[in-house]
């Protein structure tokens, strides 16, 4: 698991979108809010992955969050997601936000 990828899910969807708040208040906090990317999951991976990549803009850091991917895309979109997981650079956190409990696979 890379120390960048986050996953938060949860039964209780308030307290989970609580979480996500405070992870952007705290990124905010320290790293300003220029380098913070939202996308649904019905974002194409290919859009997510490209954000992931770009070096953060006149700052150390870059946060990307992803709502609803796993139960939003398909198995091909979600494949291509975790092929490039590790394309993803150390100065880029990225936060998958799922509203129910993924698939274990």
């Amino acid at each position: 698991m890379h120390k960048h990828i986050i996953l938060l899910f949860g039964d209780d969807p308030f307290a989970v979108r609580e979480t996500v708040d405070r992870w952007k208040k705290a990124f905010t906090e320290k790293h300003g809010d220029i380098n913070i990317d939202i996308f649904e999951g019905k974002t194409p991976a290919h859009q997510i992955i490209e954000a992931s990549q770009a070096m953060p803009f006149l700052g150390e850091k870059r946060l990307v969050i992803v709502k609803d991917f796993l139960a939003e895309q398909d198995s091909d979109e979600q494949k291509k997601m975790a092929e490039r997981f590790n394309d993803i650079p150390d100065s880029t956190v990225v936060l998958f936000w799922e509203n129910s409990a993924p698939d274990k696979r």
